[in-house]
């Protein structure tokens, strides 16, 4: 039996933190501008104590979780530092947390990218271009690539159709694994927003997919016991059900 299960892929960037699912658009935190003349005393001690010579690009007031935090933006060295204080003036450090999950990004991105290999048309396997012709018909993808993971060769072909970008995944056989479209945030099903809302409220969704996998479920009845096993085309095991 042939099963093609849909999931949606909500790629979203968290305030503060990458790598967190959530839906700013609706759940928005708080976020105001403000004079260093506009902010309580005590805060502003502390800002002009830890800002020291340094001009004072920007002061805004953040609420994060219920609680209002001030960061503060500045020149230093030619460089851009950020900070923050309490609404009591306790200074809380720097913002250094989302440079470091960026680099940490950049450097996941980096050893993705060089575990795929981008292929030309004519040196696919015959099977890879088959399936990809029966799938694309006259489309033309933009890029293929071919990716070797834990042990099993599969090939992505990244296209655009009507405006929109999808990519599919087969296998050295010409199999289908999974496909993907992008599609707008607004397009995400209700049920599939208020989970977003629950795991992170103060997150901003940056991309949102429409991811398809396709695999066989398998039922098998052995010495009396029943056992289910889901397998992608390419012999990969998924989750299966005792």
């Amino acid at each position: 039996m042939r099963i093609t299960y849909g999931l949606i892929a909500a790629l979203a960037l968290a305030a503060g933190m990458m790598g967190v699912l959530g839906l700013s658009a609706v759940f928005a935190e708080e976020e105001e501008e403000v004079s260093l003349d506009q902010v309580p005393a005590t805060v502003r001690a502390t800002i002009e104590q830890h800002a020291g010579q340094n001009p004072i690009a920007k002061i805004e007031r953040e609420s994060e979780g219920g609680q209002v935090v001030y960061e503060v933006e500045q020149e230093v060295d030619g460089k851009e530092v950020e900070f923050q204080v309490s609404a009591t003036g306790e200074y809380l450090g720097p913002e250094a947390e989302e440079a470091d999950d960026d680099e940490g990004e950049d450097d996941e991105n980096e050893a993705e990218e060089e575990s795929e290999q981008a292929v030309p048309w004519d040196q696919l396997p015959k099977p890879v271009q088959d399936g990809l012709r029966a799938i694309l018909g006259t489309v033309v993808p933009e890029k293929v690539t071919r990716e070797d993971e834990e042990g099993l060769t599969e090939y992505e072909a990244e296209f655009t159709e009507n405006g929109t970008e999808h990519s599919i995944t087969i296998s050295e056989n010409g199999d289908v694994l999974e496909s993907e479209e992008e599609i707008a945030p607004s397009a995400l099903p209700a049920a599939v927003v208020e989970q977003l809302a629950s795991i992170a409220p103060n997150a901003e969704i940056k991309e949102a997919e429409l991811v398809t996998v396709t695999f066989y479920e398998v039922e098998l009845k052995a010495h009396g016991k029943t056992r289910e096993l889901r397998i992608l085309a390419n012999g990969q095991r998924l989750d299966d059900d005792d």
